[in-house]
């Protein structure tokens, strides 16, 4: 409700920081794909940084200004996992970033592009799902999947839950 998303609406988000290394061109890239084939979709993006007035510009450019809510820097992030149906990370390099095993606790499924520390905690399709970095459509072809399919999102927060509470 509070940032204007309608209740029922798939909501794909992040907690990020928009800097080269997380790669929020992809991420939006991969928004507009989504959006493209579920025109009910919205995306948060919680964080904020050095390329913020870069991707606003590509987010006019993609023609998703009204679909992607750009919190900037808030102190609740880790609850607003809880607005988010699905995870998507788009890092290019990580070590092992805490918001992964955060979305696991609270049942949010991973999508996320197979790099260093995350492919450590992600097993493709069993406790999310790990795509190849650049391949835009296999992204938001998993996050559609994921939206379409109760059980496989079931699935995969059941094994998502066990990895994060018996390794962290």
């Amino acid at each position: 409700q509070q940032f204007g998303i309608p209740q029922n609406a798939p909501v794909i988000g992040t907690i990020s920081r928009l800097s080269p290394q997380k790669n929020p061109f992809e991420w939006v890239d991969i928004a507009s794909e989504i959006y493209a084939k579920e025109p009910s979709a919205y995306f948060l993006f919680v964080g904020n940084g050095p390329l913020r007035q870069a991707v606003l510009e590509h987010v006019e450019q993609k023609g998703l200004a009204t679909r992607i809510i750009f919190t900037g820097l808030r102190r609740d992030a880790s609850d607003l996992l809880n607005c988010m149906d699905i995870f998507l990370l788009s890092s290019l390099w990580e070590g092992l970033p805490r918001v992964i095993p955060q979305a696991m606790c609270v049942g949010v499924p991973v999508v996320a592009y197979a790099v260093d520390g995350v492919s450590e905690i992600i097993i493709d399709r069993v406790n999310g799902i790990l795509c190849k970095p650049h391949h835009i459509s296999d992204a938001a072809n998993s996050c559609l999947e994921l939206i379409n399919s109760a059980s496989l999102r079931e699935k995969i927060c059941t094994e998502a839950y066990r990895t994060a509470t018996l390794n962290f």
